[in-house]
């Protein structure tokens, strides 16, 4: 689907690139929708298990935890470009399919909710302030998207390593954190 769209993909190309016979992959899923709303679910699922496992190892600070989790989505290092060119073409398909927006939906609510529970910490600790901390939270994650969009369609548009330094930095002014202190986690 990453090369293909969801529209080009047929089962039948989907079983080749995943070795397996169209019969066996019809067995388990009835039609193409349904092999996309179980993609949606394993992509964010593979993301949510890294996402915790670098959460674990950058300690409780809720600094060092919003960069970690800005560059476990955005670091050069952090996603595969195949990852990237298929949660893109999952979020167009979501604009057209119910069940691929509630799918798309559960993803992102996946990587909201660690999101949220850092700022709300940040909050608490008195380390972060924001009017609003939903808001805040969604400006993150639309930042975010909106990379991951741009390095699937047009990554010549984003100078090479900015994307989680910029992003850092807008998160910053969103929680009013001072800048080097948010370079410094």
């Amino acid at each position: 689907m990453a090369a293909e769209g969801f529209d080009g993909a047929t089962v039948a190309s989907i079983a080749r690139a995943a070795g397996l016979t169209a019969g066996l992959v019809h067995y388990h899923f009835k039609n193409k929708l349904e092999i996309l709303t179980a993609l949606v679910d394993q992509l964010a699922a593979r993301h949510a298990d890294r996402l915790r496992r670098t959460l674990s190892e950058v300690g409780e600070d809720p600094r060092a935890r919003l960069g970690a989790f800005i560059d476990v989505h955005l670091a050069l290092d952090a996603a595969r470009p195949d990852a990237v060119a298929v949660w893109t073409a999952l979020a167009a398909e979501a604009l057209r399919s119910v069940p691929v927006r509630a799918a798309f939906r559960r993803g992102l609510e996946t990587a909201r909710a660690p999101l949220g529970a850092i700022v709300d910490s940040g909050v608490a600790r008195g380390q972060f302030s924001t009017p609003d901390a939903q808001a805040a939270c969604a400006a993150v994650l639309a930042m975010i998207q909106g990379y991951l969009v741009l390095a699937a369609t047009t990554d010549d548009l984003i100078p090479v390593g900015s994307a989680a330094h910029a992003c850092r930095r807008a998160a910053a002014g969103l929680l009013s954190i001072p800048v080097a202190e948010m370079e410094a986690a």
